[in-house]
């Protein structure tokens, strides 16, 4: 019977407000949740939770996209979800748009075929329009890789569901593939592909594909009947791109969503940018062709710039370089000649030739993730060094196509960026002063007190670095060698590379940016343009995703700042509620009252990082720290739930968490602080600002003069709760691991983690200590602690994907009782790596 306005649902807060429609698995209604203060959509099942309904709750639980309806909550027999302002997809449409719509939901498909669901029922109904795009609904009839489908009860008007247990059909009648409906075989993602064909056709046309007066003239067509053309409503190319997706047999379909996606998103691009042809037989065979025919541009390119010689702009060219299968790559890095791409990724670095499409391994990566700074190359392209997180932080040098790497120098926190000069030193940045050592290793001299990613200019004596920051405007300096005289150039918020072009490239926000420069004269000659936009920036290091080669080549990845969603998960790891998905956080900590959540968010405009406390129970966010903070790190919470404390450019201090009053300054500058249990005490890493070091003992009140508590190079330590034992983070051991020692030091050390570990979080009864791995996994771990310390062995609870460096970031927290998780989950927006030729010219 439908619910009227004003009921509750038994066991739920929410209220409803409206009914929205009705399908095979249920009703749909607008209703209120008054915790929070917004409205939801609820799918109230006609039973008691079918198993129909349980399959949609597990498939839509499992993804986190832009382009995908959002669950919040499940209850017995219904659904909580977000509410969307949108109308059904209908065609026909603008080529532009029927172009922009498939690839949004080529790229929600992509997202859901990783996680190894397919929607089974992609239709108009179940794709919204909304003013920000696409949102699929509706997987109601989505499966998982690993579990066969059971039969449904009940279905949308025009389903037929006919057949039982593994040959049961089941979708929407006009949308359904051939192996759906003969189920010949089990249906997989290539169904999706096959729905999404006929989508497509009808966005562009208006018409469906395949029609008849009857089911079963509908269901001959689809299994007999040729896909029909689309030549006389759209170019030839996305002609064929639908008649391969409406191919009868799966493996003659496109094999992926992001394949498809790319493909669209090539022939929107090619109107304005590239008059290439789409006749060749093969995607991959097109790339290899392509990539060719851009080396020898690039070359002739190169050319006519050192012989000045005039000639006609040449169009703008981009490729979409996808990664082989299980590789992601972080930060790509064009060789000298521009005829090979470095990139770092979870594995090691790796290396590949622009026109190819295989990549090389360079080095391993057994232990940590990856560092998050992109590889340099030599000036001679023959060797590359790098930064490894691995022990106290080295700079290495490895040669290229690989070998052992040679340690630089050892003992570098708070890396920042490497330029190799063209005589025999490596300029980089440690602990925010920028170095100089010899390129055969030996010991760092100091070149500048202040300044992070370091770029040699063609004199080899004068160099460009990021400068500013708190409280003075971020902006590209110019340094030199030979003197301490620095002048400032532009404004930007990333590293700059100079070309032989006269351009420095930089980033303002996430827009890459040229700029003329005289770089005898170091002074601009004219007004900043930007080249590419939504360009990749890592936070907080200010590590711009792209680099140039002289020859004019440009290789960026996209995605800007990206996002992360706070998210609560059980100890299996399955999500229970978001708390904000729409801002970047780092640095998570859940009150020991449970009640509350402190954490770093960055402003996506302005860069700034400042502290916001979410009170759980209202659901309101509000800022604690004040405008002139602009960045903040490493907020931890005293015992009592009242008062926190956090780090702000050379201070650490104490705030009331309810923003009454003035902060209170600790005298003391150092990362990631923690609160002794009886709220006297902050123990915190390192002096000077830095986030790794000794750790060091702070009296919260009294002179608040530190104690060096245990020398050396440690990263997040955590009381634990009876305040006599010391977790923390070492690299001794060869990689980053978790250490318990007793508090004084010095009376035995216990490892926790086994196979790298790091963010340590104590279970607030002492029970457990939970960390991550190195391979992204929360892990727990028994523990016994009081007068003596004993630890059981390690058990991974769940995988989770973050953001952040392994050893300075807080990626999660930990409910009181330890059974939630409060997880700062990346949301994966599928950055692309583009390479893009003739970027002076703009873009037709």
């Amino acid at each position: 019977m439908p619910l009227s306005p004003g009921t509750l649902l038994g066991l739920g807060p929410y209220e409803i407000l409206a009914p929205i429609g009705a399908g095979g698995m249920g009703t749909v209604y607008r209703a209120r949740d008054p915790r929070l203060e917004r409205e939801v959509a609820i799918k109230i099942s006609a039973e008691q939770f079918s198993e129909r309904f349980d399959r949609e709750a597990r498939a839509i639980a499992a993804l986190n996209h832009p382009n995908i309806c959002q669950i919040y909550d499940v209850g017995p027999n219904y659904l909580v979800m977000e509410l969307i302002d949108g109308q059904p997809l209908k065609g026909p449409l603008p080529l532009d748009l029927a172009l922009k719509y498939g690839a949004q939901i080529c790229d929600a498909l992509d997202a859901a075929h990783r996680k190894g669901i397919a929607h089974r029922d992609l239709k108009p109904a179940n794709i919204l329009v909304t003013k920000h795009g696409i949102k699929l609904l509706d997987f109601g009839l989505a499966k998982t890789a690993l579990s066969p489908v059971k039969p449904a009860s009940g279905a949308d008007e025009t389903a037929t569901s006919v057949l039982t247990g593994r040959n049961e059909i089941v979708g929407t009648l006009h949308y359904m593939s051939p192996e759906q409906l003969q189920a010949r075989q089990e249906a997989d993602v290539r169904t999706d592909i096959f729905s999404f064909g006929l989508l497509l056709y009808e966005m562009l046309s208006g018409q469906r594909a395949f029609d008849g007066p009857s089911p079963a003239s509908v269901i001959a067509a689809i299994i007999e009947r040729p896909a029909p053309s689309l030549s006389a409503v759209a170019p030839p190319a996305l002609d064929r791109v639908v008649q391969r997706c409406l191919a009868k047999d799966p493996d003659d379909r496109w094999q992926t969503a992001r394949d498809l996606r790319a493909e669209l998103q090539w022939i929107a691009a090619a109107p304005s940018e590239s008059a290439a042809s789409h006749t060749t037989p093969t995607r991959r065979g097109y790339l290899v062709v392509l990539l060719t025919v851009l080396m020898v541009a690039a070359a002739a390119f190169g050319a006519a710039w050192w012989i000045r010689r005039p000639a006609a702009p040449a169009p703008r060219l981009k490729v979409n370089l996808e990664p082989p299968a299980g590789e992601e790559w972080f930060f790509p890095s064009l060789s000298p000649d521009g005829t090979r791409i470095a990139v770092d990724t979870p594995h090691g670095l790796r290396v590949r030739a622009v026109d190819s499409l295989e990549s090389q391994a360079i080095t391993t990566s057994p232990g940590p993730p990856p560092a998050y700074y992109p590889p340099t190359w030599s000036p001679d392209g023959r060797s590359l060094v790098y930064y490894s997180g691995t022990n106290t932080g080295e700079l290495r040098k490895v040669s290229v196509p690989g070998g052992t790497p040679q340690t630089l120098a050892a003992g570098l926190p708070v890396f920042r960026g490497i330029a190799w000069n063209t005589d025999g030193n490596i300029l980089f940045s440690a602990g925010g002063r920028i170095m100089r050592v010899s390129e055969n290793g030996g010991t760092p001299v100091p070149v500048a007190d202040r300044g992070i990613h370091p770029t040699m200019l063609p004199d080899g004596r004068h160099y460009l670095f990021l400068g500013g920051g708190r409280g003075s405007p971020e902006g590209i300096y110019a340094g030199s060698l030979d003197s301490k005289e620095q002048r400032k150039i532009t404004e930007a918020n990333s590293q700059a590379e100079f070309r032989p072009s006269g351009h420095l490239l930089f980033l303002r926000g996430t827009t890459l940016m040229a700029q003329p420069f005289d770089p005898a004269g170091l002074r601009t000659t004219g007004e900043a343009f930007p080249v590419a936009s939504d360009v990749g920036i890592q936070e907080p290091s200010r590590t711009a995703a792209f680099s140039v080669s002289p020859n004019g080549l440009i290789v960026y990845k996209t995605g800007g700042v990206g996002r992360t969603a706070l998210t609560w998960v059980d100890r299996s790891g399955k999500p229970s509620g978001v708390i904000d998905d729409a801002n970047f956080y780092f640095d998570i900590d859940v009150a020991p009252n449970g009640k509350a959540v402190a954490a770093t968010r960055l402003d996506l405009k302005t860069f700034q990082r400042s502290l916001w406390v979410t009170d759980l129970a209202r659901g309101i966010t509000s800022r604690l720290t004040e405008q002139s903070e602009d960045v903040v790190r490493g907020a931890t919470w005293s015992p009592d739930s009242k008062r926190i404390a956090y780090w702000s450019p050379n201070q650490l201090y104490v705030r009331d968490a309810t923003g009454s009053g003035n902060r209170e300054s600790l005298g003391s500058s150092g990362g990631m602080p923690h609160w002794s249990p009886d709220g006297k005490t902050l123990v915190f890493a390192g002096l000077g600002g830095q986030t790794t070091g000794s750790l060091w003992l702070l009296p919260v009140g009294g002179d608040h003069k530190p104690v060096l508590y245990l020398e050396g190079q440690f990263a997040q330590p955590a009381f634990s709760p009876d305040g006599r034992w010391m977790a923390y983070v070492s690299a001794e051991s060869g990689s980053l691991e978790v250490f318990v020692q007793p508090i004084p030091a010095g009376h035995g050390k216990w490892q926790i983690s086994t196979q790298g570990g790091a963010q340590p979080v104590w279970r607030r009864d002492g029970k457990e200590l939970f960390y991550k791995s190195a391979d992204s996994k929360i892990v727990a771990v028994p523990v016994k602690i009081g007068a003596t310390f004993e630890a059981g062995v390690p058990k991974e609870l769940f995988p989770v994907s973050t953001t952040g460096l392994f050893n300075i970031r807080r990626q999660y927290s930990v409910s009181p009782d330890g059974q939630r998780f409060l997880v700062n989950v990346r949301v994966d927006e599928h950055p692309q790596t583009i390479l893009l030729q003739n970027w002076l010219n703009p873009v037709r």
